[in-house]
């Protein structure tokens, strides 16, 4: 071939390259679909919309809806989405309640429920929660609450692209005053081998036993609005058993695992295993913080303490007979007990305190708080309670039963 005849081919040879190139291009291009905009998105008529919920005698408020259909310029595109409940007193969606501010220093006129949901397309509002809501935005003066709310409630559905509103529908509550306090501490709760019982159960009805509540931290401010701020428990972790912290009794969708807490832990001291479970490596104490407000966990190395054969809560409610000793909480093989339980019935107001029969722990505060060998009595409103003290760190709490 000559010098001539080869440059001819070479040169064919990259048109015919190129138009392969640019055909290819073009072809993936097509493949690739380009989002347009939003189509429908439906928040269906909950069930009871022509009812009157009457909101201090219900427990919750369901609600459904029907997938967004967001639209390409190739047809709908599926997208991983979540979603919010937003609720109005009259049917405006205007200025958002912003929890971070006082409640009289705004006029809101609608609020986002703090829930996510997912995938399943519905999602539950706690009775309870959306009254204390409810009460922010309308603000009811005591003895003034109307007989019937009508409440406008529409749906949010996020995705990586945008934010999308539903329809908005309306359904009707028998409001009642709310007396707005501050909101409790968010408490999580750990649950595992080396956690209580070890008995890994994770319900409600397991606080005490195999689920143990996280406590407040002493000299920690939370919160108002949300009650988020830094809770801590501090205890004997075995060697290779494991344990997880899970934010709602009776419910694994969220909670700290090893993947979760990252490397916040003294290195070398706890591993990952195949349940992703966070597990001593060599056992020892230590204490275990979570910043609810940032869902950070850390895990810290602590002091070996003086172990309690007993613990007893005398007061005035039984004339401070010390033979009234609560039960070990942590009684997993291998525990080494710092945990104690008491089922307590008060008729009355009452003071007490925390003894081994040698020392003393007293101090302020309740339901929760820290006592300290110096102390003075506590003191405790009437009624039945779940009490958890740990003589390490004197943290308790009266859980409300």
């Amino acid at each position: 071939m000559n010098t001539a005849m080869k440059k001819i081919f070479q040169s064919a040879l990259m048109l015919l390259c190129g138009i392969c190139l640019f055909t290819a291009c073009d072809d993936d291009n097509d493949s690739n679909p380009t989002y347009v905009s939003p189509g429908s998105f439906v928040l269906n008529e909950p069930s009871y919309a022509s009812s009157n919920i009457d909101l201090a005698h219900s427990d919750q408020l369901n609600f459904s809806w029907q997938y967004p259909q967001f639209i390409t310029e190739n047809g709908v595109l599926p997208l991983e989405v979540q979603y919010q409940l937003q609720f109005s007193k009259n049917g405006n969606f205007n200025t958002e309640f912003d929890a971070t501010k006082e409640v009289n220093e705004q006029e809101a006129d609608f609020f986002t429920y703090s829930s996510v949901f997912g995938a399943d397309l519905q999602g539950t509002v706690n009775a309870d929660d959306f009254a204390r809501s409810l009460q922010q935005i309308a603000k009811y003066e005591e003895g003034n609450v109307p007989a019937v709310q009508q409440v406008w409630v529409r749906a949010i559905a996020e995705n990586a692209k945008e934010t999308l509103y539903s329809n908005v529908v309306t359904f009707n509550v028998v409001p009642f005053y709310y007396e707005l306090r501050p909101a409790e501490p968010v408490l999580w709760y750990l649950v595992g081998a080396t956690i209580a019982d070890g008995g890994w159960g994770n319900s409600a009805d397991k606080i005490g036993t195999s689920l143990i509540p996280m406590f407040t931290k002493a000299g920690e401010s939370y919160d108002k609005a949300t009650g988020t701020g830094t809770i801590t428990y501090t205890g004997y972790f075995a060697k290779d058993k494991g344990f997880k912290a899970v934010q709602i009794p009776g419910n694994w969708d969220i909670q700290f695992n090893f993947t979760k807490l990252g490397d916040a832990y003294p290195a070398g001291e706890f591993y990952g295993d195949k349940d992703d479970n966070i597990v001593a490596t060599n056992g020892g104490y230590f204490t275990v913080e979570i910043n609810t407000a940032t869902e950070k966990m850390t895990i810290t190395a602590a002091e070996e303490p003086k172990v309690y054969s007993q613990m007893a809560l005398p007061g005035g409610y039984n004339e401070w007979n010390t033979g009234a000793l609560m039960d070990p909480v942590e009684t997993f093989d291998g525990a080494v007990n710092h945990m104690w339980r008491y089922n307590l019935s008060l008729d009355a107001d009452t003071e007490f305190k925390f003894t081994d029969g040698g020392t003393w722990w007293g101090g302020d505060g309740f339901p929760y708080g820290y006592a300290s060998t110096t102390g003075g009595n506590l003191k405790a409103t009437a009624g039945n309670y779940l009490v958890l003290f740990n003589d390490i760190t004197g943290a308790f709490t009266f859980i409300a039963k």
